[in-house]
């Protein structure tokens, strides 16, 4: 499946392709809201839950690194 092919599915498909075809990666929790990253092929989607709930605030799907980051633990200075 492509970036494009994902995003032309309505909200509940996208939902159901991430658990059904996705592989996990990280999550994290920041300010009560809880965020999972998945791997489809060859781009990313983040879904963010609204706290422990599973009310889906949004389904991002991309590609670009730079949205990685903040699941990227900093480093402790020494």
């Amino acid at each position: 499946m492509t970036l494009h092919e994902f995003n032309l599915l309505s909200e509940g498909r996208q939902y159901r392709t991430v658990f059904s075809e996705g592989t996990f990666v990280d999550s994290f929790m920041e300010d009560e809201e809880r965020y999972i990253l998945f791997a489809i092929d060859q781009f990313f989607v983040e879904i963010h839950f609204t706290g422990y709930s599973d009310d889906v605030v949004y389904i991002k799907a991309f590609r670009t690194s730079h949205l990685l980051t903040k699941y990227i633990p900093e480093l402790p200075t020494p």
